[in-house]
């Protein structure tokens, strides 16, 4: 969250403050629920006293858009804005004042109206500086998971394998699948965590549940990170007890066309589709597999996340 301040300015640093928390709250970008930061965090980050950011946040409580809590420090409340007769009163004294600081500047209509229109525009781009990541297991649902929520939210997501999760201290909202979630929060604490369903391909778990426990599945991946989650996937949705071979697709790799017409099914993910092809001819059975976003969560994950 971007808290900033005007040391040059005449306005008190403590209003600053306030008004800068105000403005966060009321875009969404500190929820109700959330813990602020510490006073003495901010103090260090701004370089003030933690006594002016107690001031700001106690200025959140009398607006009763936050709430002192013993052990927990100060906590967003339930902010529900004025009435809308009251908000236009109080708008229309703000603009009143504005307006009569850029006439004295020597700004005409048209001026105002251009600073006002880029302000605006510049609200857009602050209240969208959020940084969302979706975090998986391995690698290549980490990128298919971010690609698939991008598209549907229209906003910028980070592909983060869970290896990698210590880079990315600074995210606002972590998606990640249920089994990991509570693994996530420990290492983002400040995070906001939305857990999601996933879920295979119906036709993958059909081409493993039709294998005998005596026959073998090839399964081909781009990196080797997703083996583990992949199998054990297959073994649970699909009841495989059989033997998985799992090979990591390399350029060339000579053994791969004599392992695909010796396995019974073959299976391969996304990112090794394209090499496959070759070979598919000489599987048996076939099948594109990947991890799935559930279509049923991408609504409640777009509910939550900022608009």
């Amino acid at each position: 969250m971007k808290l900033e301040i005007d040391h040059t300015s005449s306005t008190p640093v403590s209003e600053q403050l306030l008004e800068r928390l105000r403005f966060l709250i009321a875009t969404g970008q500190f929820a109700a629920g959330e813990r602020l930061p510490s006073t003495r965090s901010v103090a260090q980050q701004l370089g003030i006293s933690f006594h002016t950011v107690r001031k700001a946040y106690q200025g959140l409580v009398a607006a009763g858009m936050a709430a002192a809590r013993r052990g927990s420090g100060f906590v967003v409340t339930d902010y529900q804005p004025a009435d809308r007769h009251d908000r236009l009163e109080q708008g229309a004294e703000i603009v009143a004042r504005a307006v009569e600081a850029l006439v004295t500047l020597g700004l005409d209509e048209a001026e105002m109206e251009y600073l006002l229109q880029e302000r605006l525009s510049q609200l857009d781009q602050e209240t969208e500086d959020v940084k969302i990541i979706f975090v998986a297991s391995f690698t290549e649902f980490a990128e298919s998971g971010a690609r698939r929520l991008a598209e549907y939210l229209g906003l910028t997501v980070d592909a983060v394998p869970l290896s990698m999760l210590e880079a990315h201290q600074d995210a606002d909202y972590a998606v990640v699948p249920f089994p990991i979630a509570r693994s996530v929060q420990k290492e983002l604490p400040r995070a906001d965590i939305v857990g999601v369903r996933t879920q295979l391909p119906a036709a993958a778990i059909e081409v493993a549940a039709r294998l005998f426990d005596h026959e073998t599945l090839l399964l081909v991946v781009r990196y080797a990170d997703a083996i583990p989650a992949l199998s054990r996937r297959l073994r649970n949705d699909a009841g495989f007890s059989g033997q998985i071979i799992a090979v990591v697709m390399e350029e060339g790799d000579p053994r791969l066309g004599s392992l695909v017409r010796q396995a019974d099914a073959v299976m391969y993910t996304p990112e090794t589709a394209r090499r496959m092809r070759v070979h598919l001819t000489a599987a048996p059975s076939h099948q594109e597999v990947e991890l799935l976003i559930a279509p049923s969560e991408l609504d409640r994950v777009r509910a939550v996340l900022p608009n």
